[in-house]
């Protein structure tokens, strides 16, 4: 029994000594589950340092590119333009060297006298000074009273009223060597491959003057004095006008470009009629 008793009392030892060895597969695995946390802890750490870079580089980049656009401007411009950089991430397109997408936007700017809304989408710029954009997509629009101030400074003479679709404008003209005041509504339509846009006639009146013309005499009459307005000789060289629309409340002309370039001496530069 004694050696029973012994080997019973070493068997019941060594199970007990084996109970208290470490196990090392659990703290390896406690150790592998520490790691990941970390590792999850330091992605969501730049992940949100990432995101914090982001909201501060964004503004400051928009408010930059809107300085030097107003910059840009004649010194008589008043009102601001919004600048709106598109796109996931400022940062890495910066590293590119180009802003996939940049909306610029204004209701209240005023150049040379004249009041301008506009909506302009600018892709590829380029952050080198003297670069090229890519395509170039807008629409400008006006009141009555800014396209009546638009069409004076392109030497245009008369006064508009706008329309559905139609612009009515009261000018004098000279008949036979004698002057006649006119009453002419038209449909505006893009000429001269959208630099320029036509006033096409489809009714007239005489509203003074001595004249007695019928209005079948009187419309080809006009339409022979009457003559494109240049719009090229005022936007920068490569905009074109794609389409115009009318309301009774404003002119809608929409632009495009294949691409500008980003320096001051080339959006000074002007397109011809």
């Amino acid at each position: 029994m004694s050696d029973f008793n012994r080997l019973a009392s070493g068997g019941a030892q060594a199970d007990d000594d084996s109970f208290f060895q470490p196990n090392y597969t659990v703290k390896r695995r406690r150790g592998l589950t520490v790691l990941l946390y970390v590792l999850v802890a330091l992605v969501v750490l730049l992940a949100i340092l990432a995101v914090v870079a982001e909201l501060v580089a964004r503004p400051i980049a928009e408010k930059a590119i809107q300085s030097e656009i107003e910059k840009s401007l004649p010194e008589s411009s008043s009102g601001h333009v919004g600048v709106k950089i598109n796109g996931f991430s400022v940062i890495l397109q910066a590293i590119s060297g180009k802003l996939d997408d940049v909306t610029l936007t204004s209701d209240h700017l005023v150049v040379d006298k004249i009041p301008i809304g506009g909506h302009i989408d600018v892709t590829r710029v380029p952050l080198k000074v003297g670069g090229t954009t890519g395509p170039v997509t807008g629409k400008l629009s006006f009141d009555q009273a800014a396209l009546n101030a638009f069409l004076k400074s392109s030497g245009t003479l008369g006064t508009l009223t706008l329309g559905s679709n139609t612009l009515v404008y009261d000018r004098s003209l000279t008949f036979i060597g004698i002057p006649v005041g006119v009453h002419v509504t038209a449909a505006p339509a893009v000429s001269q491959g959208g630099k320029a846009l036509a006033l096409n006639p489809t009714a007239a009146s005489i509203t003074s003057g001595s004249i007695n013309v019928g209005t079948d005499a009187l419309l080809p009459l006009i339409k022979q004095q009457t003559s494109d307005v240049c719009i090229a000789s005022l936007v920068p060289q490569g905009l074109t006008v794609t389409k115009i629309a009318v309301t009774p409340t404003r002119a809608t002309i929409s632009l495009h470009a294949p691409s500008l370039p980003l320096s001051k001496s080339g959006l000074e530069q002007k397109g011809t009629c």
